[in-house]
């Protein structure tokens, strides 16, 4: 990494189906990022939505997290990317069989200048 990417990064995962976790992620991440931004830490923050496609389409799942993130001012921080539902595999396994998956997370970790 070079010196102008220098500085916490944070990837945040959010599962569209986990009522529990579309509620506390957002309201924790909203916090943090405010304290970010007050002190000038500059966290590089992203939220990744994951598990997408798992019981409704990607696009639903997307759009239900985009949904919330807006209710907490966090839309900003939505990354450009998704993870797609990988299956019953165990990592490292569906980073080498499911493509998809492969390329949204090196395409995820790119946009934090990872």
């Amino acid at each position: 990494m070079d010196k102008k990417n220098k500085g916490w990064r944070v990837i945040a995962p959010i599962v569209p189906n986990e009522p529990e976790g579309m509620q506390v992620i957002p309201d924790e991440l909203a916090t943090v990022f405010m304290q970010s931004q007050i002190t000038g830490v500059g966290i590089k923050l992203k939220i990744l939505p994951n598990k997408c496609g798992e019981k409704d389409t990607i696009e639903n799942d997307i759009s239900l997290v985009k949904i919330r993130l807006q209710q907490k001012s966090l839309l900003k921080a939505l990354s450009s990317y998704y993870l797609p539902y990988a299956g019953m595999f165990y990592p490292p396994v569906f980073i080498d069989t499911n493509n998809l998956f492969r390329d949204q997370l090196r395409a995820a970790l790119k946009e934090l200048g990872i």
